[in-house]
């Protein structure tokens, strides 16, 4: 019986951190689009920074309700570990995912 509420568990978890992800992708997809056409690089920098930031901090919530399921959160510094581990990692997967869809 644990065994089943682990599982149910860290798929609750799993299913949080892709429904973020989702979210965050749209919001990055935005946050180019608009960077593309804002004048100058110090905005172009900027407005991407800050979707970076609100991103991570979206992550960094589920992290902290993840401390019983991901052991690397309980550490210290572990819960930003994972937050921006799981957020270039998801970047990165859809930016390659744009790339191959493109041509």
């Amino acid at each position: 019986m644990a065994g089943t509420n682990e599982a149910e568990r860290r798929a609750a978890h799993l299913a949080a951190v892709w429904c973020v992800g989702g979210v965050l992708t749209a919001v990055q997809l935005q946050v180019v689009l608009i960077a593309l056409f804002v004048g100058g690089a110090p905005a172009r920098g900027g407005l991407l920074a800050l979707g970076a930031v609100l991103g991570m901090g979206a992550l960094a919530g589920v992290a902290s309700a993840a401390h019983t399921i991901v052991p690397l959160v309980r550490r210290p510094r572990g819960r930003w570990t994972w937050t921006v581990s799981v957020y270039v990692s998801g970047t990165a997967g859809a930016s390659a995912a744009a790339v191959v869809n493109f041509e």
